[in-house]
């Protein structure tokens, strides 16, 4: 992206938000006008400074700048909630039932992947063997899905996944770190 092209991105955004006719369209016209800027190949983060910067930089004392200013200063929203107005619309999770959610995906994640493992020292595990220690991976699994049904009832605390989580690493299996650290978020969230 050229320096012109992003001069002439922003010239317009502040030329439309001066003269927009109400709150609304000035909230268009930035949506546009990062919309814009993104295709040329900035950053959010990038586009969002830039344009806030315009709109600081900008002499004049019309309303519609302040406004377009508290647009783009809005704090981003995390992942699960939501705000229905400004242009954002989310789903604003309990705690509880995030713990829930986060305990079932692990428990799925370790039933869809039970059979990769890993082994210590040089020997095979026969098929018999390997067959058995599917299984009680499988069962850990379910233990992590049953834990998920006392969670409403704040019977469960990490703890208690803690040591399911140590067996599974016992018998060779890491779950995926991803799911664990929104596990464990989510069981400090719900203060459990």
């Amino acid at each position: 992206m050229t320096e012109s092209q992003e001069l002439k991105i922003i010239g317009e955004a502040i030329n439309q938000i001066k003269t927009a006719e109400n709150h609304r369209l000035i909230g268009d016209y930035i949506r546009d006008a990062l919309s814009k800027l993104r295709a040329c190949g900035a950053t959010e983060d990038d586009a969002i400074h830039m344009l806030t910067t315009a709109v600081i930089s900008t002499d004049g004392e019309n309303p519609n700048l302040f406004h377009a200013f508290t647009i783009l200063e809005k704090p981003t929203p995390p992942p699960t909630q939501a705000i229905i107005k400004g242009g954002w619309t989310y789903r604003v999770e309990r705690p509880l039932e995030q713990c829930v959610s986060a305990l079932n995906e692990l428990a799925q994640y370790i039933r869809n992947n039970s059979r990769f493992f890993v082994t210590s020292g040089p020997k095979m595990l026969t098929p018999e063997e390997a067959n058995i220690r599917k299984q009680k991976i499988e069962e850990l699994a379910e233990e992590i899905h049953k834990l998920a049904t006392h969670v409403p009832q704040r019977t469960v605390n990490y703890r208690a996944v803690e040591g399911l989580l140590k067996k599974l690493t016992e018998l060779g299996f890491f779950p995926d770190n991803l799911l664990v650290s929104n596990l464990a978020r989510a069981f400090v969230r719900a203060g459990l």
